[in-house]
């Protein structure tokens, strides 16, 4: 294996700190859900959950991926299985769709300790480089406000 290769394996395989996604402010604003957002994930747990006994509503799955992490919510077996199943196209659809912050979308995959290279990957370019971070509390007071006031 060349050091080129290795070298991207070794990116993709790690996903960026919160302070990372925390330092590009651009891209952490609220995010309008659409109208359809419980339609798409309905048709996502459909496709990934449909064996699976137990498996949450896609109200709750909604509710549970537009939060931060509880390892307490119902949703949590399904929410692991629909994420460690989708592709990063409807892993994009999902994000959009529904109004989930790139930054909680990282949280729950971290959470849910899954490891996975192709959304890791799409999930890193969205963290500031490491020469342009400021200080993580004065970026996360920043995400918060926006958050407010989106409410």
């Amino acid at each position: 294996m060349t050091t080129r290769l290795r070298h991207r394996k070794a990116f993709s395989e790690v996903l960026r700190s919160r302070q990372a996604f925390l330092a590009n402010l651009k891209i952490h604003g609220p995010l309008a859900s659409t109208m359809d957002a419980e339609q798409v994930l309905a048709a996502y747990l459909g496709a990934y959950c449909a064996g699976m006994s137990g498996a949450a509503t896609a109200k709750e799955v909604f509710s549970a991926l537009s939060a931060e992490p509880n390892k307490h919510h119902r949703a949590n077996a399904t929410i692991r299985t629909l994420l460690g199943s989708m592709r990063v196209s409807e892993a994009m659809r999902l994000v959009a769709s529904c109004g989930v912050p790139m930054l909680t979308f990282a949280e729950h995959l971290r959470a849910h300790g899954l490891r996975r290279p192709d959304l890791i990957a799409w999930l890193n370019q969205f963290a500031a480089p490491e020469s342009t971070r400021t200080s993580p509390s004065e970026n996360e007071g920043q995400v918060r406000s926006r958050a407010r006031r989106a409410r």
